[in-house]
């Protein structure tokens, strides 16, 4: 079974992600799979022809340019997501296929904007308070104005709770969330 796991920036994806895996399923992040393939040549290539100057001196993609780019033009957004998005969900797919009819928790934070929804056999979406989600992400570092910025670019929660076969709360307390993943997780395993 492959399960897609998302929610708007800020939300604790990552941490459900881990909670699953802590509990037996197979786990794999997007984003980890972005990182990795943003350093092949070719990607390299189209992605500058598509977001412009947007490599660091070594010649690696500068994250911090191409999140300026991207999530200032829709435009540029949509083009670089084109040239990611078809190499994640290949990667995410064939770890599916290799992991043997076990649960396959896939942590994609574009899964409703990119249409992956229909790639994935069940959905979760992790919510959380506003309020939860400004402490996240200034413990992490990032600006006010960066973070609006970014959570203008996705799909509003209520859309995507809509969507999702679960939903998960993560407003509260770890034990708290632990508990409502070991329910979610024991209804797939049944």
């Amino acid at each position: 079974m492959l399960v897609g796991l998302t929610g708007n920036f800020g939300t604790g994806k990552s941490t459900v992600l881990w909670l699953f895996g802590v509990l037996g399923a197979i786990t794999v992040s997007a984003d980890e799979i972005v990182h990795r393939i943003l350093e092949l040549d070719d990607i390299k290539e189209a992605l500058v022809v598509v977001a412009g100057d947007i490599l660091a001196r070594d010649g690696s993609i500068d994250k911090g340019k191409m999140a300026g780019v991207v999530f200032s033009n829709s435009v540029v957004r949509a083009g670089v997501e084109g040239i990611i998005h078809p190499h994640v969900m290949s990667e995410i797919k064939a770890l599916h296929e290799r992991g043997g009819g076990a649960i396959v928790v896939a942590e994609i934070p574009l899964l409703f904007e990119g249409g992956f929804e229909r790639d994935v056999d069940i959905t979760i979406t992790v919510t959380s308070t506003r309020e939860a989600i400004n402490q996240r992400l200034i413990q992490k570092g990032y600006s006010p104005q960066e973070a609006e910025r970014r959570l203008a670019a996705q799909m509003s929660d209520s859309k995507k709770i809509r969507m999702s076969n679960y939903v998960i709360d993560n407003s509260s307390t770890l034990e708290a969330l632990q508990k409502q993943v070991v329910i979610v997780f024991e209804e797939l395993t049944v």
